[in-house]
């Protein structure tokens, strides 16, 4: 974990470099955009704390602070961390806006989480990746039917939502999608997050990550 935590305190130093000289926030006057958003992000994931994971004695930020360390151990890049790490970040703005967004179900966590980062800043990548999580755990119930028996009940429900397995027809139209394989990676990422009581970096140390990936966005 050592290696991992040096990892991203790297990028946060070189990411405290590059937001002077980027477009300010329009509600927060003199901070930079990407920093505003990365805040109002903190935010939603510390929220995450008060939600409960499953039956698992977890919170929800438990279960994403392991998915973004599981995908550093796997080698990903900085698109694919921020993926794993906010992937159920549609379910925290839902949670939290519902009387606003009355009517909206759990179901769409997938789709309001990308259209969240979106809006946002986010490169499509990230968008792309969190976006179709829910699909992989379709694609899963139709290729892998015993891995995905022994998932939770609660991605049973889910995916049920969302319409059962996938067809052999959706099925092969998914793995010609570009990002097919970095979405498989935060499945797989994504499955195994659910340790009770294990150590990993903190939330704190992947704000200046978000702001290094918001800012470059910028700049393109």
């Amino acid at each position: 974990m050592q290696k991992i935590i040096l990892i991203l305190n790297t990028i946060v130093a070189f990411s405290l470099l590059t937001v002077e000289t980027l477009p300010t926030c329009h509600w927060k006057k003199g901070v930079p955009h990407c920093q505003c958003v990365a805040q109002e992000v903190m935010h939603l994931l510390r929220s995450s704390q008060d939600l409960a994971y499953e039956e698992e004695g977890m919170s929800h930020l438990d279960h994403v602070l392991q998915c973004a360390y599981f995908s550093l151990k796997e080698g990903a890049d900085e698109e694919c961390v921020l993926a794993a790490l906010l992937h159920d970040l549609g379910r925290y703005w839902v949670h939290i806006n519902s009387e606003e967004l009355e009517g909206l179900e759990l179901r769409d966590e997938d789709v309001e989480g990308a259209r969240f980062l979106k809006d946002r800043g986010f490169s499509e990548r990230v968008t792309h990746i969190v976006a179709g999580h829910i699909k992989m755990m379709r694609y899963q119930a139709l290729v892998d039917p015993d891995g995905f028996d022994a998932l939770p009940c609660t991605i049973h429900q889910l995916v049920a939502m969302k319409g059962g397995a996938m067809s052999k027809k959706e099925a092969l139209s998914f793995e010609n999608d570009p990002y097919f394989e970095d979405i498989l990676l935060l499945h797989q990422c994504d499955v195994k997050a659910h340790m009770k009581g294990m150590k990993v970096p903190p939330l704190e140390l992947y704000e200046s990550l978000i702001v290094h990936h918001l800012a470059k966005q910028e700049k393109l």
